[in-house]
């Protein structure tokens, strides 16, 4: 990958992330090591991971050790677990025009002052028809796999949602049973620090959605939930050189950032294949809960019951 679609910290925003993240580079390199010791005695793990994923994973815990151990095990975990939305995964350019007819996704180049890194999606589908919850969920994960292998120093991730083309009948596709396992493997199996959602473009009947959303969060991310009533408003939070010319910024047009990207995910097709093999094999602990990506029972009939006006 280019840098240019990762850019890194400056040396004050390094700074600002190591102090948020407790960390200095004995201490990282000691934790490096610590977890690639506990992965070579678990014989349900896989041998040929990325060494990216685990400074990776330890900032998002902000190294804590024991939730990086779990936060990676139920990443491998999950690939076995939910192979609709891991497995089979061989993108082509034909597949993300499928994709980008959807939603569109870019993770802006440049970190915020505080080091963190921002990504857009904004929804495309003006129908139901071309709208498919399964696919788009397997889209955003490939964006995430990606930056998790690749991702530099960061303190945290805030996403903006721009629903200016969301309509009711998308709501009824996206609460599918498929939404439930697919927010946990985002809490449970990845190392995001989430640290605010933003929404732009929201029609009517957005805190319907918010809602559905929110039901399957932890509490403490309910409070980071920002809606705008304006793109202007963004700057009360970003510095314009950030964010594209679409979003109130100056850093370039939205799409040619999701056109980067799309070459991205294109160009590591084969690495993609790869990472079918690079999954927990075997049989899992028993003291390891994966029931969560089981549990979807109640899901589909309270999903039943929303009233969308």
């Amino acid at each position: 990958m280019t840098m240019s679609l990762l850019q890194g910290p400056t040396p004050q925003q390094m700074e600002a992330i190591r102090a948020e993240l407790g960390e200095d580079p004995d201490r990282l390199q000691h934790n490096i090591q610590l977890l690639q010791k506990w992965i070579s005695c678990q014989v349900h793990l896989p041998r040929d991971y990325d060494n990216n994923l685990l400074p990776v994973f330890l900032r998002g815990c902000k190294h804590n050790l024991e939730r990086a151990k779990k936060k990676l095990e139920m990443y491998f975990i999950v690939r076995t677990k939910v192979p609709e939305l891991f497995g089979d995964r061989e993108p082509t350019k034909e597949l993300m025009e499928r994709y980008t007819k959807m939603i569109k996704i870019a993770t802006l180049p440049k970190l915020t002052p505080d080091g963190s890194r921002i990504t857009i999606f904004k929804v495309m589908c003006l129908n139901g028809d071309e709208w498919d919850t399964i696919e788009m969920i397997r889209y955003i994960y490939m964006n995430a796999d990606i930056r998790v292998a690749e991702e530099v120093p960061i303190s945290g991730d805030i996403f903006i949602y721009d629903l200016e083309n969301l309509k009711t009948v998308h709501i009824l596709k996206y609460a599918s049973p498929i939404l439930k396992k697919a927010l946990v493997a985002a809490q449970e199996a990845y190392p995001q620090r989430l640290k605010q959602l933003h929404y732009v473009n929201t029609p009517p009947f957005t805190e319907k959605i918010l809602n559905i959303t929110k039901s399957f969060m932890k509490e403490k991310m309910r409070d980071r939930f920002i809606v705008h009533n304006s793109m202007d408003d963004l700057l009360k939070y970003f510095p314009s050189d950030i964010l594209p010319v679409e979003y109130a910024g100056t850093s370039g047009k939205f799409n040619n950032l999701v056109n980067d990207w799309v070459d991205c995910i294109v160009k590591r097709r084969k690495w993609f294949q790869q990472q079918d093999n690079i999954k927990a094999t075997g049989p899992i602990p028993e003291c390891v809960s994966y029931s969560h990506f089981d549990d979807v029972i109640g899901v589909q009939g309270s999903f039943r019951k929303l009233e969308i006006d």
